[in-house]
């Protein structure tokens, strides 16, 4: 594959570089002479020193025969028009721009980048800590800090079958990551809390090296290897203190979509769907405490062996072989409320978020009535999620004294199906 790369940086070097190494051939554009001398001396491609953004050096690039644009100077403002003139001009089908800017991602798609990958760093927050009680006070103004945010976002569409009898099939989609990372806190500052609830049980926290949106919590004390420890009572016990339980934060969000229309006949179905963040659940804590859930059948005749060990008085671990004959005890010590980390579960899910059956009415009948576009059609949202969420729906935010809590669903009421009838008129 035939790849352009504007930029001769550590960014585009080491791109050029791996796709070379995969067997592609990259050309690569950069605007100054001393760093094109540089990486036409250490890699074998084409190398042409020029503007990027110019279309006649990309036309000396022979961009119009590449099969992506890969766009990665420090400019933002040059990675666009790179993208654009390659896509617009040398009809490239698919563009990648860097984004020094997280805010200028939007931007980029909207004009009609396909790929967006972003970098940058937040510095000298102004914060809201969450204090502790005891200390008088509610919470606590704090400035400073690094974050960095990173990320990719790629919007993609084709159109595989259309005729002239007037069917059209159209596929759409979208996907987008970000991670983003506490690089440095103030001096005297170990963590920053951003969340308290639970009664002090969870907290969402910014500590260095962790994601802002961090849980923590309590949670199983676990043996050397990772198994949980059961006291000698046969019972799990809990670390002494709060321990990291996951990221709120998904690792990543997506969509797909068809439109399949005849004529002035148009039907629209819209997935979406997220996968690698957690969250935990109050209404499952409730329902193990109080017996009401499946999972809390095992044992309630015959008492049970939980899964882990028991560690010795010499420190050494053992199987556990002690049967739990208070179930309520043991169910209570496994998920209820004391025990975060016992209801943390994945976030993930896939819904079909739209499906709308439209018809748009021919333009001499729109004429007749004096009317520019005239369509009607029917709709519902949300009709249907596949997930392993053990509430109502994974996307969930908690109410807490006039802000809205990620990461913990208190007693969350069920989720809605929408349907509804869609009328649209232009004069």
């Amino acid at each position: 594959m035939r790849v352009c790369i504007v930029g001769g940086g550590k960014v585009g070097y080491y791109l050029a570089k791996t796709l070379l190494e995969h067997g592609h051939t990259p050309v690569l554009i950069e605007d100054d002479p001393a760093m094109c001398r540089k990486v036409a001396d250490s890699l074998d491609l084409t190398v042409v020193c020029g503007d990027g953004t110019f279309a006649e050096v990309q036309e000396s690039a022979d961009v119009a025969h590449c099969s992506a644009m890969v766009a990665v100077t420090g400019r933002d403002e040059d990675n666009l028009i790179v993208c654009q003139l390659a896509k617009q001009v040398f009809k490239v089908k698919r563009t990648v721009a860097r984004v020094n800017n997280p805010k200028n991602a939007a931007v980029l798609k909207k004009l009609g980048v396909d790929i967006a990958l972003y970098q940058g760093e937040t510095r000298d927050q102004i914060l809201t800590a969450t204090l502790d009680r005891a200390t008088g006070y509610n919470n606590m103004i704090v400035n400073g800090g690094i974050v960095r945010n990173r990320g990719i976002e790629i919007e993609a569409n084709a159109t595989p079958f259309r005729n002239k009898n007037g069917w059209t099939w159209r596929l759409f989609g979208t996907y987008s990551a970000n991670e983003n990372t506490v690089m440095e806190l103030t001096d005297d500052l170990f963590a920053l809390q951003l969340q308290n609830t639970l009664s002090g049980r969870g907290s969402m926290e910014a500590r260095v090296g962790q994601s802002m949106s961090a849980i923590y919590g309590t949670g199983y004390k676990r043996a050397p290897d990772g198994q949980i420890v059961y006291g000698e009572d046969g019972y799990p016990l809990l670390a002494n203190d709060l321990i990291y339980l996951g990221d709120s934060n998904p690792k990543g969000k997506g969509s797909f979509g068809t439109e399949i229309k005849y004529k002035g006949i148009s039907l629209n179905i819209l997935f979406d769907g997220q996968f690698g963040g957690k969250g935990y659940s109050f209404t499952n804590a409730m329902l193990m405490e109080h017996g009401k859930h499946q999972k809390t059948l095992p044992g309630r005749y015959n008492g049970i062996i939980g899964n882990g060990v028991i560690e010795n008085p010499d420190g050494t671990y053992r199987k556990n072989d002690v049967v739990a004959n208070e179930i309520w005890t043991y169910y209570t010590r496994h998920s209820g409320r004391e025990n975060l980390e016992g209801s943390m579960f994945n976030t993930d899910f896939l819904k079909l978020r739209e499906l709308t059956l439209s018809y748009s009415f021919p333009a001499r009948i729109c004429k007749k009535i004096g009317m520019r576009k005239l369509s009607i059609g029917v709709y519902g949202r949300d009709l249907f999620m596949i997930t392993n969420w053990p509430a109502f729906d994974p996307e969930f935010g908690t109410l807490n004294n006039g802000s809205i809590d990620k990461g913990f669903e208190i007693a969350q009421f069920p989720a809605t199906r929408n349907f509804g009838v869609k009328l649209n008129i232009e004069f």
